[in-house]
């Protein structure tokens, strides 16, 4: 059980970590196309 909880947080940590690497490479590139404007 402890082990099973352990992974399921492990992965959903990771999952949202990779989101918001994501995020933030997506929005960087539209910020710099404002400026840029």
């Amino acid at each position: 059980m402890t082990v099973a909880i352990i992974v399921t947080v492990t992965v959903s940590l990771a999952s949202i970590a990779c989101a918001l690497k994501y995020v933030t490479q997506v929005r960087s590139p539209q910020t710099e196309r404002r400026n840029a404007e």
